[in-house]
Formats: C-alpha cells, sequence, structure tokens
C-alpha cells in the first residue's frame, strides 16, 4: 500500500492545542494517506519560515531567533543534540543525500556543515542581510541563497567544500560564488529550483515587489517576468515542472500555468523575444477557501504527483487543495501555531520498490572548527567519515567483464567510467607505467634508452624513426619456420623496447624543456621585478630633486624679499652716505654765516 507523510512545523504556542497528544510538540511526521493522522512529534521548537531541513534519519530546526539548531533523531524519536553558532540561522537546506546542512545566517554568510564528518566550511558575507531562503539543486552542484537586499547569489557548492579554499577570509572562496540574480527590487521571499538535471533548469524567484521572475540560474538568464496581485510568501513547483504555486497573506493560493489545458504554452519562458514582457496570472487560477478563517499562508508543498497541494496557514490550520478541481478540499489538522513549514517525504509501497539509499547515519557529528584550519589543499588526518552502509558494496565482476576482452575500446573506455573502482588490469597497466617512469633502466644493446640529462642532445627524427608500423612487420617476414617465427618475434619485441626508449628520450626532454621554460620565467620575473624597483628608485629621485629645487626657490624668493625691504627703508630714511653729506653741506653753510 502506497503511504505518504509529510513533516510541518510551527512557529512557537499561540494557541490552545485541539488534542493533548500534540501538547507542546512544534514538529510532526503526519500521515497524509492511507489514513491522515500525526505520526510522531519532536517537543520545544520553534522555527521561521524556511527553516526546517529533514532526511532520512534527522530533522534539523533552526530556532527562531536564537543561534541554535536543534537535531531530532528520527529512529529514537527524541532530540539528540543541540548545536550551537555564531550567528542566528534563518534558513535551512540539505544537499548530498542528506550528509551536508547548509545554514544562511543573519551576518549574510553561508555555512555548510558536514553532518558525517563534523567539518563546517563559511563563505564569506555575501550579502548585505541576512540569509532568509536556500535552494539546491538536484544534483547538489548549484545552490541558491536569497536575502532581504533583493539579490540572489548562485554558488558552486563543490568549490565552496573544495579542501584548497579551507581559508574562508582568502580570495578563493570568492570563486564559488558565480553570478548574482538582481532583477528584483524588494527582499527576496521565496526559492524553488527545477527537477531537471540539466544545464536549461529552471528557477523561480519571489518577491516583496510583488513579481515572480523565472531564471536560467546558470546562464544568469531571466526569463519571464511575473506580476501579481499581491505580495508572494512561498513558493511549490510541480514536480514535472509544468506549473508553480504561490501563497499571499490574506490565505489564497495563485496557480500560474507554463501550459494550457491543450498542451500550449501559457507562459512561454523559452522565447527569448518574450523575456523582457511581463505577465500577469488568471483571475480564475487564484484559489480561495471560503468561510475559512485561515490567515497569511507561510508554507506550501506538493505530493508526489502533483495532485494535491498543501498549505500552512498563521492561523495553525494545514489545508490540502485539489489541483485538478482547482478548489478547496479539506483542513487536514488545526495544530496550536502558526505552521511555517511543511515538507512532503518521499512515499513509500510503490509496486517495485524505489531505490533504497546505501547508507545511514546514526547519529550526526558535531561542528568541529580544526578539520577547517589545515593548510590549503590539504586533507586533515582527523578528518573521518563515520556512517553505516545498509547495502553490499559493489562487486568485482564489472572489473572481469572490462579484463576478458570481449568489450570494444569504447566500451572499456565506457565500463573504466562508470565503474565503481578501477578494474584491475587498469590498475597493474599504471602501476606498470609509474615503475617504467621511476626506474628507467640503461640497456646494454642499446644505449637510447638512457635517460637523458639537460645537456644531452638527440636526433628527434631517429626516435620517430622507429614509431611506424613497417617496423614491426618487417620483423615477421625474416626467417624461415620456427626458427624464423622465433627471430621475427624477437625482433619485433626488440623494436617495441626501442620505440618505448624513444618515447621515453621524448619526455624527458619535453620534461627538460618545461624545467627551462619555469627558469627562464622565473628569470623574467626577477627582471620585472628589478625594473620595477629602479623605476621607484627614479621615481624617488626625481620628487627628492623637486623638492629641493622648491626649497631653492623659496630661499631666492626670501633674499629678494629682504632686498625690497632695504630698498623701501633707504627710501624713506636716505642712506648713511646721504645722512653723511647733508651733515657736512650743514656745516659749510653755518661757517659762511659766521664769516
Amino acid at each position: 500500500m502506497l503511504t505518504e507523510l509529510f513533516i510541518a512545523s510551527t512557529s512557537g504556542i499561540h494557541q490552545s492545542p485541539s488534542s493533548v497528544a500534540i501538547k507542546d510538540a512544534s514538529i510532526f511526521i503526519h500521515e497524509f494517506q492511507p489514513l491522515p493522522a500525526i505520526r510522531t512529534s519532536f517537543k520545544k521548537s520553534a522555527t521561521a519560515p524556511h527553516c526546517l531541513a529533514a532526511s532520512a534519519s534527522h530533522i534539523f530546526a533552526a530556532q527562531a531567533e536564537k543561534a541554535v539548531v536543534h537535531v531530532y533523531n528520527r529512529d529514537k524519536g527524541n532530540q539528540e543534540a543541540l548545536v550551537p553558532f555564531p550567528e542566528r540561522i534563518h534558513s535551512l537546506a540539505l544537499a548530498a543525500d542528506g550528509t551536508i546542512l547548509i545554514l544562511g545566517t543573519e551576518g549574510g554568510r553561508i555555512f555548510l556543515w558536514e553532518t558525517c564528518t563534523g567539518r563546517q566550511v563559511a563563505t564569506q558575507a555575501a550579502h548585505l542581510q541576512a540569509v532568509t531562503t536556500l535552494a539546491v539543486d538536484i544534483d547538489s552542484n548549484f545552490l541558491l541563497s536569497g536575502s532581504p537586499d533583493s539579490n540572489i547569489h548562485v554558488w558552486s557548492l563543490p568549490d565552496i567544500l573544495s579542501w584548497s579554499n579551507t581559508d574562508s577570509t582568502s580570495q578563493d572562496r570568492l570563486k564559488s560564488l558565480r553570478h548574482t540574480l538582481s532583477d528584483h527590487r524588494a527582499a527576496i521571499t521565496s526559492l524553488v529550483l527545477g527537477h531537471s538535471a540539466s544545464f536549461l533548469n529552471i528557477a523561480i524567484s519571489a518577491s516583496e515587489d510583488s513579481s515572480c521572475i523565472i531564471w536560467n540560474y546558470q546562464s544568469k538568464q531571466a526569463l519571464r517576468t511575473i506580476l501579481l496581485p499581491s505580495t508572494p510568501l512561498c513558493l511549490a513547483l510541480d514536480p514535472a515542472d509544468r506549473c508553480f504555486y504561490t501563497g499571499f497573506d490574506d490565505g489564497s493560493v495563485q496557480l500560474l500555468r507554463f501550459y494550457n489545458d491543450s498542451g500550449a504554452p501559457a507562459i512561454n519562458i523559452h522565447d527569448p523575444h518574450q523575456a523582457q514582457n511581463a505577465t500577469k496570472p488568471q483571475e480564475k487560477d487564484r484559489w480561495a477557501a471560503v468561510g475559512q478563517d485561515l490567515g497569511t499562508t507561510l508554507s506550501m508543498d506538493l505530493s508526489y504527483d502533483g495532485t494535491k497541494l498543501l498549505t500552512g496557514h498563521e492561523k495553525g490550520k494545514v489545508i490540502c487543495w485539489d489541483i485538478g478541481a482547482g478548489s478547496f478540499q479539506s483542513t487536514l489538522c488545526d495544530l496550536h501555531g502558526g505552521v511555517t513549514n511543511i515538507r512532503f517525504e518521499t512515499p513509500a509501497g510503490f509496486v517495485g520498490g524505489v531505490e533504497e539509499p546505501r547508507f545511514k547515519i546514526h547519529s550526526v557529528t558535531k561542528p568541529r572548527f580544526d578539520l577547517s584550519t589545515t593548510a590549503k589543499g590539504t586533507v586533515p588526518s582527523a578528518y573521518t567519515f563515520t556512517t553505516q552502509f545498509i547495502t553490499d558494496l559493489p562487486d568485482r565482476s564489472d572489473s572481469k567483464l572490462y579484463e576478458s576482452g570481449t568489450l570494444s575500446s569504447r566500451e572499456r573506455f565506457d565500463q573504466a567510467l562508470f565503474h565503481p573502482s578501477f578494474p584491475n588490469s587498469l590498475l597493474e597497466s599504471g602501476m606498470a607505467e609509474l615503475a617504467a617512469l621511476r626506474d628507467q633502466p640503461v640497456s646494454k644493446s642499446n644505449s637510447a634508452s638512457a635517460p637523458l640529462n639537460a645537456n644531452s642532445t638527440y636526433d628527434h627524427d631517429a626516435d620517430f624513426v622507429s614509431l611506424n608500423e613497417e617496423a614491426g612487420a618487417s620483423a615477421l617476414t625474416n626467417g624461415d619456420g620456427a626458427d624464423g617465427a622465433t627471430a621475427g618475434l624477437e625482433q619485433e619485441n626488440q623494436a617495441l623496447k626501442d620505440q618505448l626508449a624513444a618515447l621515453k628520450r621524448v619526455m624527458n626532454k619535453s620534461l627538460d624543456q618545461l624545467e627551462e621554460l619555469r627558469k627562464e620565467r622565473k628569470a623574467w620575473v626577477r627582471f620585472e621585478g628589478e625594473v620595477r624597483r629602479r623605476e621607484a628608485k627614479r621615481k624617488r629621485t626625481r620628487e627628492e630633486r623637486v623638492e629641493r629645487s622648491w626649497n631653492g626657490e623659496e630661499a631666492e624668493m626670501a633674499g629678494e624679499e629682504g632686498d625690497l625691504y632695504a630698498d623701501v627703508v633707504m627710501d624713506a630714511y636716505g642712506s648713511p652716505d646721504d645722512s653723511e653729506g647733508e651733515n657736512e653741506n650743514d656745516q659749510d653753510a653755518q661757517n659762511n654765516d659766521r664769516g
């Protein structure tokens, strides 16, 4: 029998619970079909929107207005750990089959916590405000983060987790940020990603500017803009990417179709000529629960077949909508607080079964900061992956098929590429090549196999003459009968040895040339540094000369000012010589008067 569950969480206790069973409970595992009922509940939690993540073994809940995450063990049915963080957490998401928990912080950073190893990696503060929504693609290659600063960042998860970027303050960490989607003009409220693994996969963003934008997030292209009558608060995308849904603050739900009932495109998202044209949804596709006091639509999710839509509301109700009829169907449960998160689980009971996970995490490993302080590109010795394999490990039967010789070269390549481990023959050939490169013995019969040093010279044409196919063919034509065949095989073997020796010489010469190029590059770097140093010295010398000349001009100007002052004084009082002459003239005049 098909069984489908969903997980719901509340923001806290705001009203009296409808039953004693859910008293003090805030996270619920609810059966959707065949019989709607609460299966399990967890206590002591209050989560904001986008702050709940669930794997097959654990449930992670970021506490509202707190810098802690509650970890619940689903098998044991209790709280396993309380994990503190340096900043308040505003959003959660899981990646890589539930082994990596992604956390959006209040400071605009993103934390990645490997729950099986304890390793924690942090990005730089790329957002100006808190990271309030996160979305991961189906292959865990891309991460999208949204914030009230109206920007959406597209990250590369493998680059963030790379051991080459162990220093979170280095510029290498910025390489993991691919690009930014910045067409919105208000806070980002929700993000969803398509279910495709191709480069045409879409993303949909909702914003407080009353719009939704459909993106090709890998090419940074806005495919279509949809104008809405109210602010969209949450999003849900159809499992086949045929349409999406959004919820409003009045409790209603809006359906936005990519295709109409006849199969024709209703919103052509792949026509570049219509990318700049905004569109509006049809009024008939907006659904409301008449006579129901629901409050704001805080969360939503779709069933596995896309026929039922569940919405969580501010007044604590979980509503089921019939997609085919486009109307309200029923109230599944009435909880004691606003339903901030709803997540459908993968259904069980399919005919033929579904692919089961190959491992199980019994307990999480708390974040360890010592694993993030190692040298760049070095994996620390304390890095340990703790899990349990619940299925048999891959056998080597495919390896035997690879080594049987019945496959073509293309099939052998595909087999080696997609095999879970390296075939034995491939490993042996690789080890033989490495041993040959390391040893490089000198042959007495053919000194050409000796390795060349940096000063040795050889004829390139002579090396490649032995690589033609005529050498092996001519070796079989010499000799008669068994003795001739043996001699031909020996000659062929010797020809192959000569070819291998020639290839080794070419390789050694190439390595020597690479080393010379490295030395030449170092010399050029030193030369450029010396040129820059001399230019800086000349510049300082010119500046000192200009400064000295400026000081000399000031002194000269001071001397000219002193001469001008002396002239003024002489004009006013006369020179000492003039005063003496005037005194002598006055004395002569007095003598004449006495006579």
